[in-house]
């Protein structure tokens, strides 16, 4: 209910469901997906999870617009978690895994997968080839040890 009041009031701005910012504070372009990885542990702010080790990780194509490498579309977005999870909302796909540490950075304050990762699960899960060379492509200009990896 406060944070209703706050929201009508306009100091805070509503995100998505349950998740809200303060209405002074800046816009990015990956506030609604900040807002769908807050919502699939809303216990918990995003410094308590990031501090206790990640739970729920971008991935597939959502992790390839985060880490900005080919022009594969965000939604819906997609998740790694390494138990069951029930989407709350529609817009939301869970992949079940325990991903090693080594397969996660953070980008734009998220747990996202690595390039690397990120470029063999689009692979497995057989993405058109000219887009995941596209994506490849771009990886290679981004980390140069990239460059050179098979996929096809």
């Amino acid at each position: 209910m406060a944070m209703s009041r706050l929201a009508a009031s306009g100091d805070l701005e509503r995100v998505g469901h349950g998740v809200y910012q303060l209405a002074a504070a800046p816009q990015d372009r990956f506030a609604a997906l900040k807002a769908a990885w807050i919502a699939t542990n809303p216990v918990l702010t995003a410094e308590e999870r990031l501090a206790r080790g990640v739970d729920v990780v971008v991935s597939g194509p959502t992790a390839s617009w985060l880490l900005g490498i080919g022009t594969l579309q965000p939604e819906p977005y997609e998740f790694s978690a390494r138990g069951r999870r029930q989407a709350q909302r529609s817009g939301i796909r869970y992949r079940i895994r325990d991903l090693p540490a080594e397969s996660i950075t953070i980008r734009a304050g998220l747990p996202v997968t690595t390039l690397r990762q990120t470029i063999t699960d689009l692979a497995n899960d057989d993405l058109d080839r000219s887009m995941l060379a596209d994506v490849v492509a771009d990886a290679s200009r981004l980390d140069p040890s990239l460059r050179g990896m098979s996929v096809l």
